[in-house]
């Protein structure tokens, strides 16, 4: 068994130990004499040709727990980045979405919100790109959290922060194995209090003020959700095949994934701007054309306003 000594001129611990009669001397520049004993003992297996994979790791940490405080983070992370390097799976940070898409574990999100998954996705992965991360194992807790500080500076609020923090979380678990992920760096990400406000319905001068006041394609829009309560993005996609005699069928987008039809009745007033919706339409199959084309690359135009 490897003995441990002090010498008069040194501060050190020095190791000694004899195999097949062969006397070996090594300073273990430690000044603690347990840890001098543990790197004595693994130098005497590694000498010896008995030290396993183990051995040499917990020899690598107590040398790294002697550096200076400041640098021994620094060496552990360039570590793992190097035993990472060689890992059987790995993803590409440009391959992640598909792979999500891909993947079953994801669940079975309707189209608008993958829509809405994949503009978080393009946000994050344009920001990891800056930063010359190209595996999404090389992603490190520290960049997720400059990411989010990132995101918060744009002055997103909390409904939209709490969104993105939650997808990415969602994501890297979905992947973790393709990826081979040792942990979610999303893990430790705290969500934001949602801040309310309070909403009140308009009253009938202020509806009468909106209809009167609105032009264009807005004003059948706003007549189709008064008449039948429809959400403005089911509104902007409509198709004539949509619209019969006494009623509108459609798959409310919110529901979509359960694939169930309603059906809603057309009060007079509303057939009346049908019919003038309709001579003026031409042969387009969609009631707005314009911004049934707008809403199918961004989901989000009608809520912003464009169509004003």
């Amino acid at each position: 068994m490897a003995k441990v000594f002090k010498r008069p001129d040194s501060e050190y611990y020095y190791a000694r130990f004899t195999i097949d009669g062969k006397e070996t001397w090594l300073s273990t520049k430690c000044t603690q004499r347990k840890q001098a004993q543990a790197i004595a003992e693994g130098k005497e297996q590694a000498a010896r040709g008995k030290q396993n994979v183990d051995d040499y790791f917990s020899g690598l940490m107590a040398l790294i727990s002697r550096m200076p405080t400041e640098e021994q983070d620094i060496k552990r992370n360039e570590y793992a980045r190097r035993l990472m390097q060689g890992q059987s799976h790995t993803l590409p940070v440009a391959a992640a979405w598909q792979a999500w898409l891909d993947s079953p574990l994801k669940g079975n999100p309707g189209q608008m919100t993958i829509q809405h998954y994949d503009a978080i996705w393009r946000r994050f992965a344009t920001w990891i790109a800056k930063v010359h991360v190209e595996y999404l194992h090389e992603i490190t807790e520290a960049q997720a959290q400059d990411y989010i500080a990132d995101l918060w500076r744009s002055k997103v609020s909390p409904r939209t922060f709490n969104g993105h923090t939650k997808f990415l979380k969602s994501m890297f678990k979905v992947l973790r194995v393709k990826a081979g992920l040792v942990a979610n760096v999303w893990d430790n990400i705290k969500t934001m209090d949602k801040e309310t406000q309070s909403r009140h319905n308009f009253t009938p001068a202020e509806l009468k003020t909106i209809c009167s006041r609105a032009q264009g394609a807005i004003r059948y829009m706003i007549g189709i959700g008064l008449y039948t309560g429809m959400r403005l993005g089911d509104v902007v996609p409509l198709k004539w095949a949509n619209i019969g005699e006494d009623s509108i069928t459609i798959i409310p987008s919110k529901t979509k994934r359960k694939g169930k039809q309603i059906s809603l009745p057309i009060h007079p007033v509303l057939r009346t701007l049908l019919d003038e919706l309709r001579k003026g339409s031409g042969e387009s199959e969609y009631l707005f054309p314009i911004e049934a084309a707008v809403f199918q690359k961004d989901n989000s135009a009608a809520s912003k306003g464009v169509f004003r």
